[in-house]
């Protein structure tokens, strides 16, 4: 899962590969940190409203919870345009 990758740091200088090796710190990537609003559309283009996202919030869940109906979204972010499924409750 995308969710899973993460980047390593290290504090090791250059030419100091001798004794215990580099010390690494593993840090998880958030792909999904979308900030402030989006506008969400029905699959015909047709503007159905603004969310406003919450930290901790993934971009389904935020549509899911202000358009109940089941369907697929489009939900254009400052990175792009995404394609949203909400399924029934």
């Amino acid at each position: 899962k995308i969710s899973d990758v993460k980047l390593v740091f290290t504090t090791a200088e250059p030419g100091s590969e001798g004794g215990d090796g580099p010390v690494a710190i593993a840090q998880p990537v958030s792909l999904n940190k979308i900030t402030g609003s989006v506008q969400v559309f029905d699959i015909n283009g047709k503007f159905m409203g603004k969310v406003e996202m919450l930290p901790g919030i993934s971009l389904s869940e935020a549509v899911a919870s202000k358009f109940q109906k089941s369907g697929v979204y489009m939900v254009k972010t400052s990175a792009g345009v995404q394609k949203v499924r909400v399924t029934g409750r």
